[in-house]
């Protein structure tokens, strides 16, 4: 007895001293109970090796736990585990556990036990016995008839999985308190026919008589065959009663079908009723029970439409109605039209839009019309269930209100799965995390509470791109949907594991489950493969080709593989914490489509979108052949990074990247895994030409502040304080964009949005290892070599520029990108008006053109360069100072900074107003001493033109900033200012230059030849 009472003090002390990962269990219901609980928990690399001694701890004491190693680091260290353990919950919503490593893990009173042999496979979970055939489909209870997958076509022909074809039937997870089993293969006819497929995975619990189903149902035909008139998961049984959530009294020969979100109608069997405005009720629960079986559908409303019915001879669920409704009535809207209502209701399910969804009011994109000639083939859609197959006779809360678990916080920043991440810190970011939470709240206010919300069997799950704040709705007809558009799986996991949210937990399992089935193509033939490589050939389906979410449905144009949108991360995560093996077959799908496929790389951000997505393959397989393909992306993103020798009119700085590079963080993956010096070197470039006023096209308008991430990164490798002051400055002003009461008018969703969620912890974790506060880098964006831009809209045509002669020789390089083939007039001349040169600029196919004038003699004097004509851009580069009358210029990409003369104290003013809806104004002004006098100059979102005043000594001030399409309209008491110029260095004013001498200046002009090696590489 001694030795023991000092084991368990030794064990106690063990448990409160050691070090652990918290974990929470979220117990909706408030009840109590013991239940299998089941978390998935990342760690960082070289921590673990081992699993096998992971123990959960409970208030100090130890629980049985069965740990499986999900995925490991390629030194073989642990990287994600699932841990099971019997939880006592007891009626707390949120009640917390330990991970241990290092003890002695207990031994459960029940176990389960999983046996195989060349015929079958039978589980016992110590409450119940289950038997699976591996010839033919076919699973049931002990003493029980085997459940049936089973549907009907539209003229009536019958199809179940038992008359089909068994493809496989596998042990998926083989545990002593959980276990799983995985079916596929194809649903048969009595005649012999094969069509669509189905896979099913069954979870089993030690000591239960629960097995969690998840049903997949994969359309093989196009859309004038598949047609169907129910699509159900069957469990026979002789039933003389039951009961179903919604349905008064005994349910027999009854059903209930949720027709909409918020209404569903219950009736006989036998006497099928019709729509019906007033509905029985407005949420089923979702749940049916008959005799000792229960069944719960999880999300049984939001993918309407859905019923449960019970025969004497079988209990349904239908993931399609075999007694739907339509409303023959309904009026087509644009306002509407997105819902999808012509496949969410009829007793057919039809996927060819009728005439009236065509001819709908709309924008008259192509899209819509488009929408005529898409089909489903490779459409998959998943039911989650529930079931009880020894049922109490009252049902247990935990059964439609399941807990669940999630890692703390901490242990997911300190894994580093997610790369650098700040966790949520509402005292230390106050605004940074307030924005994060009104910006998820906002899109999840306004999908509920819109139209008929963002809800359907195709539809929920998804989200959108584009708010139509003049109609108060989304946008109907232009990128409806977001699908895998904007890192949109990733950013509700990263939402939800960096503050343990359980709202966000709950959106980020919505998407997911919609992305892998809805928007991903899961079957292909060689018809629809040669479709898909014809241009815009929207009926084109791949196996693990992505769906266009340009469309009017879900399943437009099925064939992008090496695309800009590709996510594996998202379906990898949901399977690491929900256990649901669906997300690692999808993820696995899309990349083994990309290994098929395969035969030469992209630039841009289909590069960087394909490397992120084979590096999380990668991470999660350790398959060598997803790293080095992404590698061979990441070659040919950085081999477009713009030289230092660009040419003025070359469209990018030196360090630049072709297009959106910044899309997705294929580099950022990629250098975590690789710590590539090159990749290194090129993030320092990339951020210096963010810095100069170019990167890539997230530099210019709505996307200007996406760069923060290659900011942060930056200076992590260089350790360059100036990349987290300049990141601090955009982040800074991004957050202005939110300074009203009325939220859903700040640019709520403009492209941007998606990835600055995904992108602000990434940024926040860099400021919080620099360990003080950023002060803010006062925004310049433009360089002396590239000078100057026009304003668009420059007096009677001409740009000119003055440039003072030091007495040596000296070039000027000029640079015209125009709005069409127009030729533009360029001349040199002494400010005396003497021509020293003259030649035309003639565009080429990029509307580039470039030239060189040699001055030479050059004696000190002003010179003047003279180009005519209304262009895009004009740029200069040359090593003498320039200057430029006001008013006809602007800085580079859009933003970049003014150096002037204050000839004298007094009131320096100007006025702006910002082009709605993209472009935000925002400066810095810099006295001649350097100083900042003020940081923040903002113009308001509401399109009125706002005043500036501010006391100003005499000297050189600059203002730097992003002032939009806006010419300089700066006064000093009220007097315009006379020069411009883009640095204090190259400041000048050419009335106060003696001018004899350059009167005996030469000048010779040549045409330069311009190649871009910024061509993508297809």
């Amino acid at each position: 007895m001694k030795h023991s009472l000092v084991f368990l003090w030794m064990l106690a002390a063990f448990v409160l001293c050691a070090s652990g990962v918290e974990v929470t269990v979220h117990n909706p219901a408030k009840t109590a109970g013991k239940c299998n609980i089941r978390v998935g928990i990342p760690f960082r690399r070289g921590k673990y090796k081992d699993a096998g001694k992971f123990a959960v701890s409970s208030s100090g004491k130890l629980l049985p736990t069965q740990t499986d190693v999900l995925a490991r680091h390629s030194d073989g260290t642990l990287r994600w585990v699932s841990a099971v353990f019997p939880a006592e919950l007891d009626g707390r919503e949120f009640q917390k556990f330990t991970l241990l490593d290092g003890a002695a893990v207990p031994v459960p009173e029940k176990v389960l036990t999983v046996k195989e042999d060349a015929s079958k496979i039978s589980v016992d979970t110590g409450k119940m016995r289950f038997t699976a055939d591996k010839k033919r489909f076919s699973f049931s209870p002990e003493n029980g008839k085997s459940i049936d997958l089973a549907f009907r076509t539209a003229d009536g022909t019958h199809f179940s999985a038992s008359k089909g074809k068994l493809d496989s039937a596998e042990v998926t997870l083989n545990g002593k308190l959980r276990s799983s089993l995985r079916f596929e293969g194809w649903f048969g006819s009595d005649a012999g026919e094969r069509f669509c497929r189905y896979i099913l995975h069954l979870n089993f619990d030690a000591a239960s008589s629960q097995v969690k189903a998840g049903f997949t149902f994969i359309i093989t035909g196009e859309n004038d065959k598949a047609k169907f008139s129910g699509i159900s998961f069957e469990i026979p049984g002789q039933y003389s009663s039951g009961s179903i959530g919604g349905v008064p009294g005994n349910a027999l020969g009854k059903y209930l079908l949720h027709y909409a979100y918020d209404k569903y109608l219950s009736a006989d069997i036998s006497a099928p009723r019709a729509y019906s405005e007033k509905a029985d009720g407005k949420a089923a629960p979702g749940w049916i029970k008959a005799g000792r079986v229960a069944l719960y559908m999880e999300d049984f409303k939001e993918n309407f439409p859905s019923e449960l019915a019970l025969e004497s001879g079988k209990l349904s669920c239908y993931l399609w109605p075999a007694h739907g409704v339509a409303k023959p009535d309904r009026k087509v809207t644009g306002a509407n039209r997105q819902y999808l209502w012509f496949c969410h209701e009829n007793k057919v399910l039809d996927f060819k839009p009728p005439q009236s969804y065509l001819a709908a009011e709309g924008h008259g994109k192509h899209y819509v019309a488009e929408a005529a000639q898409e089909s489903c083939l490779g459409l998959a859609k998943t039911m989650h269930l529930r079931i009880d197959f020894d049922a109490p006779e009252q049902l247990h809360s935990f059964f439609t209100s399941y807990p669940s678990a999630l890692p703390s916080k901490e242990a997911v920043a300190d894994s580093y799965v997610f790369g650098p991440m700040q966790i949520c810190d509402p005292a230390r970011y106050p605004e940074e995390e307030a924005l994060l939470e009104r910006r998820f709240a906002l899109e999840r206010r306004l999908s509920e509470t819109t139209g008929d919300g963002d809800f359907g069997k195709w539809n929920y799950g998804d989200g959108h791109s584009i708010w139509r704040t003049r109609d108060n709705r989304w946008d109907d007809s232009w990128r409806t949907w977001k699908g895998y558009h904007h890192v949109s799986g990733s950013v509700p996991w990263i939402l939800a594991l960096r503050k343990t949210g359980w709202a966000e937990f709950r959106r980020a399992i919505a998407v997911s489950r919609h992305l892998i089935d809805v928007d991903i193509c899961h079957y292909d033939t060689p018809e629809s493969i040669a479709r898909a490589k014809k241009k815009y050939a929207v009926s084109g389906k791949i196996k693990g080709g992505l769906n266009d979410y340009k469309g009017l449905t879900h399943w437009h144009a099925g064939d992008r593989i090496y695309d800009y949108n590709t996510q594996t991360e998202f379906a990898l995560v949901y399977y690491y914490i929900t256990g649901d093996l669906r997300g690692y077959e999808v993820a696995k799908m899309w990349g083994d489509a990309a290994v098929k496929h395969f035969t030469r790389t992209w630039d841009r951000r289909e590069g960087t979108g394909v490397a992120s997505s084979l590096v999380d393959l990668y991470l999660a397989t350790l398959d060598k052949r997803y790293l080095e393909i992404a590698g061979k992306f990441v070659k040919t993103v950085l081999d477009t990074q713009a030289p230092a020798d660009e040419l003025p009119a070359a469209r990018w700085q030196d360090g630049a990247l072709n297009g959106w590079a910044n899309y997705a963080p294929g580099l950022r993956k990629y250098y975590e895994v690789t710590r590539d010096p090159g990749v290194a070197k090129a993030f320092c470039r990339w951020a210096d030409a963010f810095m100069n006023g170019y990167g890539d096209t997230t530099s210019t308008g709505a996307k200007l502040h996406d760069c923060i991430d290659v900011m942060a990164y930056a200076w992590m490798i260089s350790g360059k304080e100036k990349y987290l002051r300049h990141g601090r400055w955009l982040l800074d002003n991004y957050l202005y964009l939110y300074e009203s009461d009325d939220f859903t008018r700040c640019k709520p969703f403009e492209t941007v949005e998606y990835f600055m969620m995904e992108r602000i912890p990434v940024f926040l974790a860099a400021q919080s290892k620099y360990g003080k506060p950023v002060m803010p880098l006062p925004l310049d964006r433009g360089v002396p070599e590239f000078s100057y831009k026009s304003s668009g809209k420059p007096k009677n045509g001409d740009h000119t520029i003055y440039l003072l002669g030091d007495g040596k020789p000296f070039t000027v390089d000029v640079g015209v990108i125009t709005s069409n083939s127009s030729p533009a007039s360029v001349s040199f001349e002494t400010v005396k008006g003497k021509q020293l040169c003259r030649g035309w600029l003639k565009p080429d196919k990029a509307k580039l053109a470039n030239c060189r004038i040699t001055v030479d003699p050059a004696p000190e004097g002003v010179y003047v360069l003279k180009v005519r004509r209304n262009l895009n851009s004009l740029r200069i580069r040359s090593r003498v100072k320039q200057s430029s009358p006001a008013g006809t210029i602007y800085s580079y990409a859009g933003g970049g900074s003014y150096v002037f003369e204050v000839p004298q104290s007094g009131i320096l003013e100007w006025k702006c107003r910002p082009s709605l809806p993209v472009y935000p104004v925002f400066a810095a002004l810099e006295s001649p001493d350097g100083k900042i006098t003020n940081c923040r100059f903002y113009a308001p979102r509401d399109g009125k033109e706002r005043r500036f005043r501010v006391k100003a000594a005499p000297g050189l001030w600059k203002l730097s900033g992003i002032f939009a399409p806006m010419p300089s309209n700066l006064k000093i008491n009220k007097v315009p200012v006379k020069y411009l110029s883009p640095s204090r260095e190259k400041y000048f004013d050419p009335d106060k230059v003696k001018v004899d001498n350059a009167a005996n200046a030469s000048a010779k002009y040549e045409v330069l030849k311009y190649k871009s090696p910024n061509k993508s590489r297809r």
